[in-house]
Parts: structure tokens; C-alpha cells; sequence
């Protein structure tokens, strides 16, 4: 490796290690390989179940022109069993996905504003005119709230969004952030709060606004009862979107702290 190879490299490795500097609490990348180790399992397990089921579907289409009805309704039967099984097996992965996704990125931010804030606006200078900044820092770097006509109240996506719009931190953010932000959220509120099978009116709600805000259908799966939804999931495609959108807010994080130690060494 060259001179110019070597500090290069050298110059990733360290841009790479930058989110450290305002989370020092938070040892993200070990985090994130234990979450997606688990989410490799997970589909693992679920890929047996839906050979397990195909095989027996093999096996009922084999026996079909024979005349044991007594052995074709045992694998029938084996085969609605297992069906139903992998229902309330994908339900409880999907659940643990978002049980994990969904408060890793919140300790993201939460914690990550927090480091900005300490490293970067210690001396209470604020860099604009921004609608946060009127308030009582107490909360303003609370990324939990957002502000609108003069009012407060707690909402964790708008918040990001607003303060790191507030920072100018929303510039090095992927642009998708807060479609995946909404999803994920709306649905852990909804799962945390009614578990696997919720109610049919929420189930109803939750499917018209996936309908109404033009979700991507390819982020969900459903099990249904009759006409009606019956389990919703957040699906494979969904839960790979969040790994890359983490992945990109972290780079994002690591191209603004450049940013802001660029400026600091220009004041000094």
C-alpha cells in the first residue's frame, strides 16, 4: 500500500469512528450486528417452517388420485396446522424486529442530539432563527417534542425531523428517513400496545392508512379473516429498508461532524 493509500485509508477508518464522538454511551455497531445475528435466525427458522410446509403440499398432491382419505385429511390437517403456526411465528419475529429496530434508532438520535448539543452548542449558540431555539433548552434538544404555532407536544418523528432540520443535520440524512421513521413507529405503538392480534377496528385504521398515505405495499403482509385484515406484519423488505436507512443516518452523522469540525478550526 502507497503513501497516499495508507492516509486515505486512514482518513475513512477515523470518519468511520466519528459517531462515537457525540455518542460515547452508545456502542452502536456492536448494537446493530447482535440485531441483525437475531434477524438471521429469525429467517432461518421461518425459511424451515416454509419448506416443512411445501413439503407437505408435495406429499398431498402425490397421494391426491389415491383413495386413503383417512392419511390425505391427516395432512391436511397437518398442513392448516403448521400454516397456522407460521401465522403467530412471523407475528412474534416481526414483533421482536421492531422491539429491537424501534428503540436502537430512537437511542440513536436521542442520544446522538444530546452529543451534538454537548460538543457542539455548549455556550447556548444557537446557529439560526429556528422555532426550537425559542424555548427553554431544557427541551429543545428533547428530540421526543416538536413544536408548531407556538405549541408543544410529543411526537418522536417530527421531532427528529424538526431538530434536525433546526441543526442543519437533516442535510446529511437519507431522504426516505421519515416515511421509514413513520412506519416503524406507527406500528410499534400499534404491536406493543394490542400484541400479535389487535383489534378489527385498529386493524381496519392502521390498513386505511397504509392506503391513504401511500405506504409501499411491499413493506407489509397480511393474514387475513374472510375480507378483513386479521395480523398485519412489517415485512422482510420492510426490515432491510430500516438496516440501510441506519446504516446511511450513521454516515450521515459521521459527514456532519466533519462539517462542524471544519467550521470550529476555521474560528480558531
Amino acid at each position: 500500500m502507497d503513501n497516499k493509500a495508507s492516509q486515505n485509508s486512514a482518513a475513512m477508518e477515523k470518519i468511520e469512528y466519528l459517531p462515537y464522538l457525540i455518542l460515547p454511551n452508545l456502542d452502536y455497531e456492536s448494537q446493530l450486528e447482535s440485531i441483525k445475528n437475531l434477524l438471521n435466525s429469525h429467517k432461518k427458522a421461518d425459511e424451515v417452517v416454509s419448506k416443512d410446509i411445501d413439503s407437505i403440499t408435495k406429499i398431498i398432491k402425490n397421494y391426491i388420485q389415491q383413495h386413503d382419505g383417512f392419511y390425505l385429511q391427516y395432512l391436511h390437517d397437518e398442513r392448516v396446522g403448521k400454516i397456522h403456526s407460521s401465522i403467530y411465528q412471523s407475528a412474534a419475529h416481526c414483533m421482536a424486529s421492531v422491539g429491537m429496530l424501534a428503540p436502537f434508532v430512537e437511542s440513536l438520535f436521542f442520544q446522538g442530539f444530546n452529543g451534538i448539543r454537548k460538543i457542539f452548542f455548549n455556550n447556548n449558540q444557537l446557529i439560526n432563527s429556528h422555532v426550537r431555539w425559542s424555548y427553554s433548552e431544557k427541551v429543545i434538544w428533547n428530540c421526543h417534542y416538536v413544536w408548531s404555532n407556538n405549541n408543544r407536544r410529543k411526537d418522536l418523528v417530527k421531532g427528529i425531523m424538526q431538530l434536525a432540520e433546526a441543526i442543519r443535520l437533516n442535510q446529511y440524512l437519507p431522504e426516505n428517513l421519515e416515511l421509514m421513521l413513520t412506519v416503524l413507529f406507527s406500528y410499534r405503538n400499534k404491536i406493543f400496545h394490542y400484541g400479535f392480534e389487535w383489534p378489527l377496528e385498529e386493524r381496519q385504521k392502521y390498513s386505511k392508512r397504509i392506503e391513504d398515505e401511500k405506504w409501499p405495499t411491499n413493506w407489509f403482509n397480511f393474514a387475513t379473516s374472510g375480507d378483513e385484515p386479521w395480523i398485519i406484519y412489517l415485512s422482510d423488505e420492510f426490515v432491510e429498508h430500516c438496516l440501510e436507512i441506519i446504516d446511511s443516518t450513521i454516515n450521515g452523522f459521521s459527514l456532519f461532524l466533519m462539517k462542524q469540525i471544519e467550521n470550529l478550526e476555521k474560528t480558531k
